[in-house]
């Protein structure tokens, strides 16, 4: 019944999927209960257009310089949808606040891809990566005042 649904959206990274319709035409309950039939797990989180904007954590690697970091977030700002992007060096990690009613995370990830990173999605382990790097940034930094200071 795709006459009585408008858009839909499925983010198969986040595992959701977004599907704009008329309420007086179907109920979100039978939406659901459609997609149950066809044989996947459902949920109907919210009834009704969300606020849309979304927050999204990325790893990011290939970065060699704060340039690297600039070219990222500029590049990332200036697709649709997005509101904010951060990105820091030492962490090797990228913030994005995005409109998902606009843009999806595929978009983003394939922009950062394209303009010559590598991106994923951390999951716990990638997160421990990422703080056992600032742990080595943090001993070499030490090492060189160290050293700075002997040589005087």
């Amino acid at each position: 019944h795709t006459h009585k649904t408008g858009k839909k959206r499925v983010n198969l990274v986040g595992e959701k999927g977004e599907i704009t319709y008329d309420p007086t035409l179907i109920k979100s309950s039978e939406i659901a209960d459609k997609i149950i039939a066809m044989g996947f797990i459902c949920n109907v989180i919210q009834d009704g257009r969300s606020s849309g904007f979304t927050e999204l954590v990325v790893h990011i690697t290939g970065m060699t310089c704060s340039s690297c970091t600039n070219s990222i977030e500029k590049t990332i700002k200036e697709l649709e949808g997005v509101k904010e992007a951060s990105v820091v060096l030492t962490t090797e990690m990228g913030k994005i606040t995005y409109d998902s009613n606009q843009i999806g995370v595929r978009k983003i990830l394939k922009a950062i891809r394209d303009a010559g990173f590598q991106v994923e999605i951390p999951n716990k382990d990638s997160k421990k990566e990422a703080l056992s790097h600032r742990k080595t940034i943090n001993s070499w930094r030490l090492t060189f005042v160290l050293c700075l200071m002997l040589t005087v």
